[in-house]
């Protein structure tokens, strides 16, 4: 039984705290007709965006003046990895205003920047480097699992994880496992946008290299099948860690947290704050909590650095808000948030709060500022990553009107379909399917899994809208019998669900929705939705419940450009 812990609080606390502050600063800004301020903007990475929002709502009424005038600033949350290649290339509008100060979560997406683009070093103003706090990469076990693994007195690591994938018996050749956990399953993100993907990779790599890495010894044969082999046991790369973690936190709630994932590769305040409920919806603090496993084989940490860009013409505003987050009640909520400050201390809170973190374990922190090693990881991931096999149903019925088709679908999908890997000789790369529904005389069409992804785009540029109502039960279930019926474990299997249906809930949802939850263990196959920019609210809610049954997501970018790329990206 989950009990109610102190995230709830946390939570509305926080909420109540800066709705306050906004709602007395709006007055204050009227008042002293500061709307005419020069405004810094500040692109953050997810992690810390809503402790550095909160902050800058502090700084804006503080009543701070730089050069003898007023400074707003704005946050704003772009991926780290999404930041960095905008970056290579100047800025990409589509991510929001150009940022005077960019802040991602590790040192190795500027060493990325300066490595990928002959001006990336130019880009930076120089001396304005800086270190936020830290949070170091760990691997988060549930607890169960990491105690039959042997902690905390065994040092646990890659290798300890590589044995486990390799093992055919999976969980059942660890004495006192549970035999139905099944085979290892490993919950990563994807490493050209996240950092914690980014750092895991760089771990293994480290870890199957001897500790010695180069951008040469990243080709080693065996240094390449030892990261394959890790790999292979992902169950499929999120754009986040908050998609495994929700996800994770829903299985917990109805008692198959053991059967969703058996470790995820996350930052530690990530984890701190899983354990403390902020990851469920009411703050219940999860029945079995996460364990920090700190590699032994050593942990890139991220620094969180925030730099000023050179065409910012705010760079004492930048250095002015540097000082104010250096200050002590900024630095004491930087703890309490679950992250390191720049002496690498966690609050005393938060360890007395969770026996789970082990903060004064030690480790070798890995280097995570040489380009060349990160941009050569990177690359040859293309090949060792856990490839794909989709189906992608197309609910043709979705338009609002016959004349607006489903372009909001078709578009983007046309542009994303390329980040499917057609594989080179003797790899088969990624799978992709085809079904659109409703079809005239049958519930859908269907496209064979041995259409390449080049097809599919032929396929989806040639879809018409329907105006037929769509059944979204009938297909979901042929489909997943369907991917059942032909699993393949050595690829991740999953459903694309793609849908503008506004049709109130259904009597059948429920039963569906038990019917993708209670899928096997070993041949489970994911639901990922994405709807258009706006739908309704119960059919949002239909479409999010689909999609967590199935342990997937549901996906509504405000940019259609976005909409499908942030979803190829589980795969």
């Amino acid at each position: 039984m989950k009990e109610r812990g102190p995230g709830m609080r946390l939570v509305a606390t926080i909420v109540f705290a800066f709705l306050l502050t906004g709602i007395v600063g709006l007055g204050h800004a009227w008042a002293a007709g500061v709307f005419d301020c020069r405004t810094l903007v500040v692109a953050s990475s997810q992690e810390k965006y809503v402790l550095l929002d909160g902050f800058a709502t502090a700084y804006n009424e503080a009543g701070r003046t730089v050069g003898g005038g007023c400074v707003t600033v704005s946050v704003e949350q772009v991926n780290s990895g999404e930041a960095e290649q905008a970056l290579e290339t100047g800025w990409d509008p589509s991510l929001g205003r150009r940022p005077d100060v960019w802040s991602p979560a590790s040192t190795a997406w500027v060493a990325l920047l300066e490595q990928r683009s002959s001006s990336g070093a130019r880009l930076i103003a120089p001396g304005t480097i800086s270190s936020l706090f830290r949070s170091p990469l760990i691997i988060a076990i549930p607890e169960p699992m990491a105690r039959a693994l042997g902690y905390p007195a065994k040092p646990i690591g890659w290798a300890e994880i590589l044995a486990l994938v390799e093992n055919p018996l999976g969980w059942a050749s660890v004495l006192g496992a549970n035999p139905a956990w099944g085979r290892f399953k490993l919950g990563k993100t994807d490493p050209t946008v996240s950092t914690s993907g980014l750092h895991a990779l760089l771990g293994t790599y480290f870890a199957a290299a001897g500790g010695s890495l180069t951008a040469q010894s990243v080709n080693d044969p065996r240094v390449k099948d030892y990261v394959a082999a890790i790999e292979s046991s992902v169950v499929h790369y999120g754009e986040t860690a908050k998609t495994f973690l929700s996800n994770l936190n829903l299985a917990d709630d109805q008692g198959q947290g053991l059967n969703y994932v058996s470790a995820i590769a996350i930052e530690e305040e990530e984890l701190i704050n899983y354990n403390r409920g902020l990851y469920d919806p009411n703050g219940i603090t999860p029945a079995t909590p996460l364990v920090a496993i700190y590699p032994r084989e050593g942990s890139a940490v991220a620094d969180h650095p925030y730099l000023t860009l050179r065409w910012s013409r705010e760079r004492a505003a930048a250095a002015d808000f540097l000082d104010f987050l250096n200050e002590a009640p900024q630095q004491k909520g930087i703890q309490q948030a679950g992250f390191r400050n720049t002496g690498n201390e966690l609050a005393r809170s938060v360890l007395d709060a969770d026996p789970n973190i082990r903060a004064n374990t030690p480790f070798s922190v890995l280097p995570t500022n040489v380009g060349s090693v990160l941009d050569a990881i990177l690359d040859q991931w293309k090949t060792v990553r856990k490839h794909a096999r989709v189906l992608i149903l197309v609910d043709v019925s979705a338009a609002d009107t016959p004349a607006q088709g489903i372009g909001w679908a078709t578009q983007p999908m046309i542009r994303a379909i390329g980040r499917f890997d057609p594989g080179a000789a003797g790899d088969a790369g990624d799978q992709v399917a085809l079904w659109t529904f409703p079809a005239a005389g049958a519930a859908f069409a269907t496209s064979p899994f041995s259409v390449p992804p080049g097809t599919v785009v032929t396929t989806l540029s040639g879809l018409q809208a329907s105006r037929s109502p769509a059944n979204l039960d009938d297909v979901l279930n042929s489909a997943i019998d369907a991917m059942t019926t032909t699993y393949e474990p050595s690829r991740i299997d999953a459903i694309l669900l793609m849908t503008g249906s506004r049709d109130a809930l259904q009597a059948g949802d429920q039963k569906l929705e038990r019917v993708l939850r209670s899928q096997a263990s070993d041949k489970f196959v994911r639901v990922f939705v994405v709807g258009p920019p706006s739908l309704p609210a119960a059919a949002k809610q239909r479409l999010r419940d689909i999609a967590l049954a199935g342990r997937g997501d549901l996906y509504q970018p405000n940019s259609t450009q976005k909409l499908i790329d942030d979803v190829v990206s589980n795969f």
